[in-house]
């Protein structure tokens, strides 16, 4: 499936792949811990922008639990 031109993604799957290796090898942080953090900002982010009206939220193919 190809990205829709309307959608720019900030990383891409090995990009993102790369970085979490790095918490996890380089810093010490637990894959674990990472999800949590992620889900956590999502539903907070999520929060602020449903308070004007609905939303879509979009994940790809993955760790997305």
């Amino acid at each position: 499936m190809q990205t829709p031109l309307w959608l720019d993604p900030v990383f891409d799957a090995a990009g993102m792949s790369g970085i979490d290796r790095w918490a996890i090898e380089e810093r010490g942080v637990p894959g674990l811990q990472l999800m949590e953090a992620a889900g956590g900002a999502l539903a907070r982010e999520t929060e602020v922008a449903a308070a004007s009206g609905p939303i879509r939220i979009v994940c790809g193919k993955g760790n997305n639990g």
